[in-house]
């Protein structure tokens, strides 16, 4: 078994790179990371059929921020791009299935069969048609994995999100050069467990860049207007912020945690770590 976990990527310029772009903190923080190398930046954020649609809003919403970190030397643009139809063939899982209750805690029913190797599978095409006309240019993917989701699991036998696991990105990575012609063969796919991260160490560096507009992500599983606070994904949200050391400012429906240490506010509820940025919660909150 390949163990490729806790490695740099050593980037070729010129460059272009090529993000999932979910509108999750995952995603956003990992995207930030890679705008100082200085390659342009192509977001693809896909609505395949989840009930989550929300996150396809606040991508939009990232994006122009994104824009405002990247400035003027780095080309940067969001594709929106609809495979709804693969809810059709993904009807079973948790995600999609609107007759399915969203659990709290980690199923295997929450898994969408190897969706991040058909978003890969689609990512990599973009990017080798991005350099297909210039010989100079290098490629890299990147998506939000971390080391957390391919933690290992008695119940799926194995990681939590297989296709989240390193093993799964080289694997992908060389299948995709050996499928493509070999003088365009410089695609590399780069995710936070690549380079050892999980999910708290992604955010914590994300957060002193980003600050703030960290909290203008979404986990959620659900719809709304803000986090529900009772999926998996808000718990391990809250979490993630907890063990990075950062405030939590999320609101969230019904605390994803301890329910004395949150604070009530208008339309929800905040963690008492960020007592101090409550004014830029309760605003957040009226948006």
């Amino acid at each position: 078994m390949l163990n490729l976990d806790g490695i740099s990527p050593i980037i070729k310029k010129p460059c272009v790179v090529v993000s999932i772009f979910s509108g999750g903190p995952d995603s956003f923080c990992y995207t930030l990371k890679w705008i100082k190398e200085g390659c342009d930046l192509h977001l693809l954020t896909f609505n395949y059929g989840q009930k989550a649609s929300r996150e396809v809003e606040v991508s939009k919403k990232l994006y122009e921020k994104l824009k405002e970190f990247a400035g003027e030397s780095i080309r940067i643009e969001h594709k929106i791009l609809d495979i709804s139809f693969m809810k059709d063939l993904w009807n079973k899982t948790q995600l999609i299935d609107k007759s399915k209750e969203l659990s709290s805690e980690y199923e295997t029913s929450i898994v969408v069969p190897i969706r991040n190797v058909v978003m890969l599978s689609i990512a990599s095409a973009y990017a080798y048609s991005l350099i297909s006309e210039d010989e100079s240019l290098n490629a890299y993917v990147i998506y939000g994995a971390h080391s957390d989701d391919a933690s290992i699991s008695e119940k799926a036998g194995g990681p939590k999100y297989p296709d989240c696991s390193s093993e799964c990105i080289e694997s992908l990575q060389a299948s995709f050069r050996i499928c493509h012609f070999p003088k365009d063969r410089r695609l590399e796919i780069w995710s936070p467990i690549r380079e050892g991260m999980s999910k708290a160490e992604n955010i914590r560096k994300c957060y002193d860049i980003a600050e703030n507009i960290i909290y203008e992500t979404w986990s959620c599983y659900r719809d709304g207007d803000f986090h529900c606070g009772k999926c998996e994904s808000c718990i391990n949200r809250h979490k993630a912020f907890l063990k990075a050391n950062i405030p939590d400012c999320t609101i969230y429906g019904e605390p994803p945690g301890n329910r004395e240490e949150f604070i009530k506010v208008e339309k929800g509820y905040i963690h008492k770590s960020c007592k101090k940025f409550y004014e830029f919660s309760t605003n957040y909150n009226k948006e």
